[in-house]
């Protein structure tokens, strides 16, 4: 088997706010559950330690991703809150 629809999954499923059951579940729920505790810089910890959180911010730094992301977001809908909004509803999948 291919191992790229996996990562086509991976891609289209990693804004879900729910659970994603169906082909791949976990895996795809790992890159999910990623995304969430990265976007929101470990705020949202999807059951993961803290600490463990803190030790993959360590070896992987977002080294500047999340300012982007708001300067992103402040160009797309006049302030960094509007636009993160927009962006948002646009983006994620229930």
């Amino acid at each position: 088997m291919s191992i790229a629809p996996l990562f086509m999954l991976c891609i289209f499923w990693h804004h879900k706010i729910s659970p994603y059951t169906g082909p791949h579940q976990t895996v795809i729920e790992a890159c999910r559950k990623a995304d969430w505790i990265d976007a929101s810089k470990g705020m949202i910890c999807k059951g993961l330690d803290k600490r463990i959180i803190a030790d993959v911010e360590v070896a992987f730094p977002n080294l500047g991703f999340h300012d982007t992301l708001l300067r992103h977001a402040k160009s797309f809908g006049g302030s960094p809150l509007v636009g993160g909004i927009k962006v948002t509803l646009e983006i994620v999948k229930w």
